[in-house]
């Protein structure tokens, strides 16, 4: 599950709804698998968010810079080490390719 939320208040609104769901249906999530990413604004650079701020039943979410769906998500928002791994997974078939050409003759 993936939670949207333009603001930190958004997200622990979100969160708060998440653990009464869980609570009203005898579910639990599981706060050590839970992560949190942030994306800053490029107005201004500055990130509210701190380690501690974003709990899950009780426990602090840790944040990450990942994967998700196979693309490389960063909190500038841009794509260039995405497009790196493309590039040289891309180099990498290329040269198998090439290698496989030059055996044959």
């Amino acid at each position: 599950m993936v939670l949207l939320s333009a603001s930190v208040f958004g997200v622990k609104r979100l969160l708060a709804i998440c653990e009464a769901y869980a609570k009203q249906h005898g579910l639990k999530y599981n706060s050590l698998k839970s992560e949190i990413m942030v994306f800053e604004a490029r107005r201004n650079g500055t990130c509210e968010v701190f380690p501690n701020n974003i709990v899950l039943n009780g426990t602090a979410l840790r944040m990450v810079f990942k994967k998700y769906l196979g693309h490389v998500l960063t909190p500038d928002l841009r794509d260039n080490d995405d497009i790196e791994r493309e590039r040289r997974a891309l180099a990498v078939r290329a040269n198998m390719i090439a290698r496989r050409k030059k055996e044959r003759k």
